[in-house]
């Protein structure tokens, strides 16, 4: 098993969402499991596989809407961990660039998903909410 997560970069290491990636992937690894940051969607298509567990950290970036494509090509399993990108706080932030962002793609990463992950109960009930407006 490989589990490869996908982040639109960790520059920002004090960024919440930066730190519980690398601290996540360093678990993984600690654990003997085969797992890498990607940054880039030209290195997500080199080593993501059938056998890759693709997990994809927040949302709205253009690395996190290129694995819906991944998944579809290699079959790999899906799991997003939107992080509170998809709070309604969240969403009324740049609202029409969402919308459009949503409609060229984020849509497919939410339904091609396998899992998902929620960090708090709150966030949970917002996923519930998203899938059910989405009929998933």
């Amino acid at each position: 098993m490989k589990v490869i997560h996908a982040i639109a970069g960790i520059t920002d290491r004090s960024s919440g969402i930066v730190r519980n990636t690398l601290a996540l992937d360093a678990a993984l690894r600690k654990a003997g499991v085969d797992s890498r940051i990607c940054t880039s969607i030209r290195e997500l298509k080199q080593v993501v596989d059938a056998d890759t567990i693709l997990h994809v950290h927040n949302s709205w970036m253009p690395i996190v809407m290129a694995t819906a494509g991944v998944k579809r090509k290699t079959g790999c399993r899906l799991v997003v961990s939107p992080r509170g990108s998809m709070s309604d706080w969240a969403l009324c932030k740049s609202k029409w660039k969402k919308r459009v962002v949503w409609l060229l793609g984020m849509r497919k990463v939410w339904a091609r998903a396998d899992a998902f992950v929620a960090t708090s109960e709150k966030e949970k009930l917002e996923i519930c909410k998203r899938q059910k407006r989405m009929g998933i």
